[in-house]
């Protein structure tokens, strides 16, 4: 996948991404409970604010129906 902005090609900006959408070898999945901060200078930092897993993970049939198909994927 990729992805083309010419607008955004002409300001600073940070892209953030759930899912690697090319090449680009600065791109890194986070971790659970991993918090990612951008700062008024584009500068990023990432910090586990959340040191274990949800209490609750909720389920796919306790979502309503759109929500459970964006999450089951293709």
């Amino acid at each position: 996948m990729r992805v083309r902005s010419g607008l955004l090609a002409q300001y600073p900006a940070v892209v953030v991404a759930s899912e690697k959408m090319d090449e680009d070898p600065r791109w890194s999945a986070m971790k659970s409970g991993e918090l990612l901060h951008v700062d008024d200078q584009l500068r990023s930092t990432r910090s586990v604010v959340l040191d274990a897993p949800p209490a609750h993970r909720i389920a796919l049939d306790e979502l309503d129906e759109q929500a459970s198909a964006s999450q089951r994927g293709k």
